[in-house]
């Protein structure tokens, strides 16, 4: 999926096929600035974080048969995540509090102790807990927080032996909860040093 456009062009979401079958691109309405596309559970529905011309960014859904996508949730909040259920969504509200939205009653609850500067990656299987990260541009710590009482337990730290020539963007991080394996990915930039002598 993607969002990125000729700057004269409005944003289109892509849906491309894993297998066989043909890619198509969905119009993004209103949005004129793309900033992250995710799945909801069902496989139908999908969930925006843009903005509108003039506007802040806010959350959208979005079906994909191509209808219009939909404001979700207040103004000032940015969906990272969607529960198992459908109906949850993790993500922050303008104060840059963990939040969880409930789509059924249209209310929030704070999730304790996660830090500002902590990532959300994905929800438990069972909707309990989220798995959240923070990082540097050299190490990381990924970590399972409960909902309901901020309880955090330290899932991994990573600290790549390879430090050389890396850049300032923060490691990223993907954890498989079930597998209780993870992947991360760095930049780092190399070169080459030569000596020359006997030039004029």
């Amino acid at each position: 999926m993607g969002g990125r456009c000729p700057a004269d062009e409005t944003p289109q979401v892509a849906l491309n096929p894993v297998g066989a079958g043909e890619s198509r691109r969905l119009a993004a309405g209103e949005i004129t600035s793309l900033k992250a596309v995710s799945w909801f559970p069902d496989g139908k529905h999908l969930m925006l974080t843009g903005a509108a011309e003039g506007q802040p960014l806010r959350t959208y859904e979005m079906d994909t048969e191509g209808a219009k996508p939909q404001a979700l949730g207040p103004a000032d909040f940015i969906g990272a995540i969607v529960a198992p259920d459908g109906n949850r969504i993790a993500g922050r509200n303008a104060a840059g509090e963990a939040v969880v939205f409930d789509r059924e009653s249209q209310k929030f609850d704070v999730i304790p102790r996660v830090e500002v500067q902590e990532d959300f990656s994905k929800w438990t299987e069972d909707g309990r807990a989220l798995i959240t990260y923070s990082s540097t541009p050299s190490s990381a710590h990924i970590y399972r927080i409960e909902v309901s009482t901020g309880q955090r337990t330290l899932l991994r730290a990573i600290d790549p032996a390879e430090k050389a020539g890396l850049m300032m963007s923060p490691i990223r991080v993907a954890y498989a909860v079930a597998a209780k394996t993870y992947a991360y990915s760095m930049i780092r930039i190399l070169g080459n040093l030569f000596i020359v002598e006997g030039l004029e």
